[in-house]
């Protein structure tokens, strides 16, 4: 995951950050587009170059985690080797509403800033910064990959994180809620140029809280702090042909980070999920 709200990971915590504060549309949009970058924050990538996963360690001292952390994601969830957690029976507390957002290539992948609502977790208050796409999946489930996956992005005020996955497989059926931002997706020549896309509404967001996996591990991209609480909702959604082909004529490269080892971690489940 590229999981503050995520390209550079720290910038864009600051970007998601900034916009949850500010309650004017115009506000919001003029604080975007008076933010940098520091380009020294972006110089990695997916590739198996020097800039690529296997290197992120050593691009900058504050990366050491990519290379040198024991709960790195993301991992593969074997459903054959998992824990039952009867805390996890009831479904995470959590509301979406109506609020303005907007769409922005990264450099990495496609970013929407969505702050809409937030989720509680574990005793914590997550507010919703948005979400982004990778395409293929990082996260798999018995070794299965899947073309699309969505992480929704929360943070606590002291920037811990909890992600939650939605994995997507190809059907004919176009994804009807992603519609409403998905041909704004900007071109890679519009790095860090957000689009507004009016209101997104949560009607048609369909998250069904009651069937998941949970684990703790770290953000996707650098820096690759270990702070995350992640969700991955095992219902698969759909995306269309064609929905997969425009993300990729954004991003025809895979913007997927390999599979960590899951160590000593274990992944847990409510009973609606067995």
């Amino acid at each position: 995951m590229q999981a503050n709200m995520m390209s550079s990971h720290r910038f864009s915590a600051i970007l998601w950050l900034s916009l949850v504060a500010i309650s004017s549309t115009a506000v919001a949009h003029e604080n975007i587009l008076k933010t940098t970058v520091d380009p020294s924050n972006d110089a990695w990538d997916y590739s198996d170059g020097p800039n690529g996963p296997a290197h992120w360690g050593d691009l900058n001292p504050s990366w050491r985690t990519c290379n040198e952390g024991q709960n790195q994601s993301p991992i593969n969830i074997d459903t054959s080797n998992l824990v039952y957690d009867e805390k996890l029976d009831a479904p995470a507390t959590h509301e979406y509403v109506e609020t303005p957002a907007y769409v922005l290539n990264n450099g990495h992948t496609a970013q929407v800033i969505w702050p809409a609502g937030w989720i509680y977790i574990d005793g914590k208050n997550y507010s919703m910064t948005g979400f982004q796409f990778h395409s293929p999946s990082e996260h798999t489930i018995d070794g299965t990959s899947y073309p699309l996956e969505m992480q929704i992005v929360h943070m606590t005020d002291e920037g811990d994180y909890a992600v939650v996955v939605i994995l997507s497989s190809i059907q004919e059926m176009v994804n009807g809620w992603v519609a409403q931002f998905w041909d704004q997706i900007p071109s890679l020549s519009s790095i860090w140029q957000p689009v507004p896309v009016g209101n997104l509404s949560p009607d048609g967001f369909r998250v069904n809280f009651s069937k998941y996996y949970r684990y703790s591990g770290s953000l996707t991209s650098p820096d690759c702090q270990e702070n995350v609480i992640w969700t991955v909702l095992s219902t698969v959604y759909e995306i269309s042909p064609g929905q997969i082909e425009h993300l990729r004529s954004v991003f025809p490269d895979a913007n997927n980070r390999p599979i960590q080892p899951l160590g000593d971690r274990k992944v847990s489940y409510p009973k609606a999920s067995a």
